[in-house]
């Protein structure tokens, strides 16, 4: 068969990895060209005429409820709107390398006085609105360097011809017309394959898949926000081409090659907003209904993906920081591993809890420090301030999010795990391991990154999304496993008595 042939082997494996990393930065490199050459002078309109009619602080209510106001282009936005409009002093040629940030020094605005202005709050906003209206308060600059911040590229490149209206309004219809297409494609399938009395499982799987997160993944709210909506657009294609193509029916070679790809543009579009974690899970469930004819298959791809893609993160990472230790000095790199360590840790939580957290601390007689005192006490925060915040994906609902997310997570676990022991097809407990796995990634995430996730828990909680989605497909893929064995057996029963 197709897939046996061309097995990967070291030598190979480590030079494509490394020619796909390199191709990343150097795609990332000339893009970042052609923003630069569009010019500072033609974002700060754009940020000011979005300012002016308003779409910049377009608030975005949660129709269930939450009371937190939440806006279209928030912390993350600004950011790079910020890194647009701020000129650049370096070398020609290590301009498109690192972008500088304006540094707001002692001014800082009041949400009110933000909103007035027709910015959203909070801090990176402010920092936009000062340095394009009131210059002097913003008497410094720093780079920032930790990502590679596709998100400048990609935004860059859209606001170089649209408005930050259109680019928002094109970003969401694209997110939702992607699924839709996917759905009505795997219907159509799904309906075409029970007529002919064909197994309809993966198309069923991929058309309920689709569905539930074209409602329920969040792309309202957060697909508003052009720093998340290239990260929604790049999991859809993702999905739609393992649909068309099967990723255990491709050829192995070309498989790495797809997760290498598909890493190397996740941390292409990565600020520690969780895109990780969520291409490790879609990963894995189109592995799981990638038609992989055995469960041997099914296991070594399951891992040689996934240490692809993360290999591929790894690498672009490192060569980033590469050529900026090379420029800029190996003070940088101490800064990223500092900043990394205090992300992987639990340290600087409480200063940044709100009074609400540290009420509820005061009300279970807690005390608040635990959480950096302990890391236990911070993994366990982080897990549960991440399925709180689950109410952004079920429009401001707490109680649902809650409700909803750790039944069908504890659910996900409880049935996998089951059917791994004790189901007796290799293949199906196999695929009952990916998708077990596949459920405990985004709380292994959680854990690994205590502070990241507690400090950005309302975009950490877009895994979450993902958890019904993998006990519904594990429960098609039993049901179409159960389908088709008693068809084969049916089928050499027919057999036998002809004979």
């Amino acid at each position: 068969m197709a897939a046996t042939k061309n097995k990967v082997t070291v030598f190979w494996f480590v030079r494509t990895s490394l020619m796909f990393a390199i191709v990343t930065l150097l795609a990332l490199y000339l893009i970042n060209l052609y923003v630069l050459h569009v010019g500072t002078d033609h974002y700060q309109k754009v940020v000011r005429d979005a300012a002016a009619d308003g779409s910049l602080a377009k608030e975005l209510p949660l129709a269930l409820g939450h009371r937190t106001p939440r806006y279209a282009h928030e912390v993350n936005d600004c950011l790079t709107f910020s890194m647009l409009v701020y000129p650049r002093t370096e070398r020609p040629w290590v301009k498109p390398i690192s972008s500088p940030v304006p540094d707001r020094g002692i001014a800082v605005l009041p949400a009110d006085a933000l909103l007035a202005k027709g910015y959203p709050f909070p801090g990176h906003c402010s920092d936009l609105y000062l340095y394009l209206h009131r210059p002097k308060d913003v008497p410094f600059s720093a780079h920032y360097h930790r990502y590679l911040h596709g998100h400048y590229s990609f935004i860059g490149l859209l606001l170089a011809f649209l408005s930050l209206k259109t680019a928002t309004t094109l970003c969401v219809l694209l997110a939702c017309g992607l699924l839709v297409f996917l759905i009505f494609v795997a219907l159509l399938r799904t309906r075409k394959h029970r007529r002919a009395s064909q197994p309809f499982g993966r198309d069923l799987a991929f058309a309920v898949l689709a569905l539930y997160l074209l409602f329920f993944s969040g792309i309202y709210p957060f697909a508003y926000s052009l720093n998340l909506a290239d990260a929604y657009l790049l999991v859809w294609i993702f999905l739609i081409l393992s649909y068309f193509r099967p990723l255990c029916r491709i050829e192995e070679r070309n498989f790495v090659m797809l997760a290498l790809a598909f890493g190397c543009l996740t941390i292409f579009i990565e600020m520690n907003t969780g895109e990780i974690a969520i291409g490790v899970i879609a990963l894995l469930l189109a592995l799981v209904f990638g038609e992989a004819t055995d469960g041997k298959t099914l296991v070594r791809r399951g891992v040689l993906g996934t240490f692809s893609f993360l290999l591929a993160v790894v690498l672009c990472l490192a060569l980033k920081m590469l050529v900026v230790t090379a420029i800029w000095g190996r003070q940088e790199l101490a800064v990223f591993q500092t900043t990394l360590a205090v992300r992987m840790g639990s340290g600087d939580i409480v200063s940044n809890l709100t009074p609400r957290e540290l009420y509820f601390f005061t009300r279970i007689g807690v005390d608040p420090s635990l959480v950096e005192r302990s890391r236990i006490v911070s993994s366990a925060y982080s897990l549960f301030k991440s399925f709180y915040a689950s109410f952004a994906l079920y429009y401001g609902s707490a109680a649902v999010g809650l409700l909803v997310t750790t039944t069908s997570w504890l659910a996900a676990i409880a049935t996998n795990w089951r059917a791994m022991w004790t189901d007796v097809s290799p293949l199906v407990r196999s695929a009952s391991a990916l998708l077990l796995a596949a459920s405990m990634v985004a709380p292994v995430w959680y854990v690994i990154f205590p502070n990241a996730t507690t400090l950005h828990t309302f975009y950490f909680a877009r895994p979450l999304a993902w958890m019904p989605p993998i006990f519904l497909l594990g429960v098609i893929y039993r049901w179409q496993a159960r389908t088709s064995a008693r068809a084969a057996a049916t089928g050499s029963q027919t057999v036998s008595a002809a004979n």
